[in-house]
């Protein structure tokens, strides 16, 4: 007779059900199966208790369970949700300001309030760290604290006595810094200061037109150049990690990939400059180090150089980064719909959100204006 599936109940009898099927209990995969059952309904309203005898069950099992494994299956659901740079820095924090206080213990011998309340005294009030070093340690513990109550190792009051006594340290409060940006004059002047027969002009030219990070700058080679549409690609960059830069196509949000036109004297000059190599391959660096055309340019010459030509110019001093602040402010102050604000967004590879919020000035519109606006469109 073939087997009927209702919801992970089949028929295995004229009058006999069975259920067969995978739950999820605490972010894990387990298989349910149970028999002798006389109906549909009373197989469906037996499963919440298998499923919660099984999750006793399995909690019984893991209660041997070491702290140094407890981190390590953190470091596994986190890893499911993060980036290479943010999985490998929580590893960095993890084995090195909690794992050697715990290391060899049960998590319940770990996280007793007794240690843990003096491992938090001794961290909070090493002078080795700051305070936002601290605080970002005392994050990661509350979050191994919390999956540990999750996955049933700790109970909840021991969870709740935890989470109470991890707290923040306060950070001093500092002055917040004003964004170096250019005008539209200043950026002109800067690079009027550099030689036009200079592998510089074209490079300086670009990085100020398309406004990216630098790590995205330095991630462009040839193959991200699409000649035809007049664009570049931008869908990787180096980063640094701790032995040395490397590729990646892992970018900071989602929005951080996309493809930005170039208007003509742009694309002229970086078709210009072009011919003047003796090779552009696809996997070659369009600006690359100066000892070799597959390694990318290094962020301590691209500093050096940029530094050089704002002495030249006699433009304030800003660092690379606020050349993306000035093309985001550029951009803010000739949008006048939330259309515009989109495309300006997309442009930088921000959201439209968080573009408004930060660029776009709200100062001195009234409503006034915007009806004016609306009536003329």
């Amino acid at each position: 007779m073939a087997k009927k599936r209702t919801t992970g109940i089949k028929k295995v009898g004229d009058r006999e059900y069975e259920i067969d099927k995978i739950a999820v209990i605490d972010g894990k995969r387990v298989h349910i199966r149970r028999n002798g059952f006389s109906s549909v309904s009373e197989a469906r309203d037996a499963i919440p208790g298998i499923i919660e005898a099984k999750r006793k069950e399995l909690s019984v099992k893991s209660s041997d369970k070491t702290f140094d494994a407890l981190c390590d299956e953190y470091e596994d659901y986190r890893g499911g949700q993060a980036k290479s740079q943010t999985i490998e820095a929580i590893h960095y924090t993890i084995g090195k300001h909690i794992i050697p206080y715990f290391t060899g213990l049960r998590v319940c011998e770990a996280l007793t309030y007794e240690r843990v309340s003096k491992w938090y005294a001794a961290k909070r009030q090493s002078a080795a760290d700051s305070a936002a070093r601290k605080n970002k340690v005392f994050y990661m513990m509350r979050q191994i604290i919390d999956c540990a109550w999750k996955w049933h190792l700790i109970t909840s009051e021991t969870h709740q006595d935890l989470m109470a006594l991890v707290e923040n340290v306060r950070l001093p409060n500092q002055a917040k810094k004003e964004r170096g940006v250019w005008t539209y004059d200043q950026e002109r002047k800067f690079l009027s200061a550099i030689p036009k027969d200079s592998i510089d002009y074209p490079m300086f030219t670009l990085f100020c037109y398309l406004g990216c990070r630098l790590g995205e700058f330095q991630g462009l080679q040839w193959k991200c150049f699409d000649e035809e549409n007049g664009a570049i690609v931008i869908g990787q960059q180096v980063v640094r990690m701790n032995g040395g830069s490397i590729l990646t196509n892992e970018l900071k949000t989602n929005e951080s990939y996309r493809i930005n036109q170039l208007d003509e004297p742009t694309l002229a000059l970086l078709l210009k400059y072009r011919a003047t190599l003796n090779s552009s391959k696809g996997d070659e660096y369009i600006f690359p180090s100066p000892h070799s055309p597959k390694e990318p340019l290094s962020r301590s010459e691209f500093r050096r150089r940029f530094n050089r030509y704002i002495e030249l110019a006699g433009v304030p001093k800003i660092v690379p980064h606020g050349v993306r602040h000035s093309k985001a402010t550029m951009l803010a102050s000739v949008c006048q719909n939330a259309e515009e604000v989109a495309v300006g967004a997309k442009f930088l590879g921000h959201s439209p959100s968080m573009f408004m919020g930060t660029y776009v000035s709200q100062t001195g519109v009234q409503q006034t204006d915007l009806i004016k606006r609306l009536e003329r469109k």
